[in-house]
């Protein structure tokens, strides 16, 4: 990205109630819903764990855009965050 934006992907955990309604995913020892992000240089990303594109998924071998097109219906919207 240029201008110093950031882009990758963002998992967000998901309550164990709401676990039958949404497709989860894991990746990078993490599980919920996998969701595509773009933030803005000011954004504050210090509690945020955001995975690269083109991360490598220890466990699976799998790299990040690998696995979101084996689970497309996990992503209902991008989020931009600016």
């Amino acid at each position: 990205m240029t201008a110093g934006f950031t882009s990758g992907f963002d998992i967000q955990p998901v309550k164990g109630s709401r676990r039958d309604v949404v497709q989860i995913v894991s990746f990078g020892g993490e599980s919920g819903v996998m969701t595509a992000g773009v933030w803005c240089p000011e954004h504050d990303l210090r509690k945020t764990i955001v995975h690269p594109l083109t991360e490598v998924d220890p466990v699976t071998g799998e790299v990040n855009h690998q696995s979101l097109k084996t689970n497309l219906d996990c992503i209902d919207d991008v989020r931009y965050d600016v």
